[in-house]
């Protein structure tokens, strides 16, 4: 995988490096379907290995949001190519989210996806998982802001979706903070409300 070169990311113009992190702060569902569609179908596309975590808790109700995103498909098509999996899977198997868990999720996924040949690797979350009672839920912003630091080493390149109708204006305060790029109204912005220094960051959210 070369990293200094550039991919297109399907859902906007022009093309952009290898393990941007952007966070989609969305609550139009028919953009939503456009972007994330676009995204996964330009990694296939471009030879890369693509992960999606649906937050889905059964195989019909994944099949339900497969084709509610209108991928069914493209994941019919390119299964070898393109991994589905609930967010339960990935990001709280045992019932508690640790965020060095799910890093080195990402951290493997990556390495298998060179080690097989892909170009590159890109993924894509639905958090709304967070917005219910779920243990360890608390460090998801940790666990956001880590990430940056983990993609620098391992390139993937990442959509973490929120719900506008699902996070209250303070968490989504949170999300701006911990994502470099942000999409707006499909297009990929660098975000200004990124706050770069760990150690700020870290002091900002000890504040929360």
């Amino acid at each position: 995988m070369a990293h200094n070169c550039k991919i297109p990311l399907g859902f906007t113009d022009g093309e952009f490096p290898p393990g941007i992190h952007m966070c989609y702060i969305y609550a139009d569902e028919e953009e939503r379907r456009r972007v994330i569609f676009r995204f996964l179908e330009s990694g296939l596309l471009n030879g890369e290995k693509v992960s999606y975590f649906m937050d889905a808790d059964t195989e019909d109700t994944m099949k339900e949001q497969r084709a509610v995103l209108g991928i069914d498909t493209l994941y019919q098509e390119q299964q070898e190519h393109l991994s589905l999996a609930s967010t339960k899977d990935a990001y709280y198997p045992t019932g508690r989210f640790v965020p060095d868990d799910m890093l080195c999720l990402l951290s493997d996924l990556y390495t298998q996806s060179r080690d097989a040949g892909y170009t590159g690797t890109r993924a894509s979350g639905e958090m709304s998982w967070a917005t219910r009672d779920i243990s360890g839920s608390s460090r998801l912003m940790e666990y956001e802001a880590l990430l940056n630091h983990t993609l620098k080493k391992y390139p993937i390149t990442a959509i973490c979706q929120y719900n506008a109708k699902r996070f209250n204006n303070s968490v989504l305060r949170d999300v701006l903070a911990v994502h470099p790029m942000i999409i707006l109204h499909g297009r990929v912005l660098k975000n200004p409300y990124y706050i770069k220094s760990w150690w700020l960051l870290k002091k900002y959210l000890e504040r929360k």
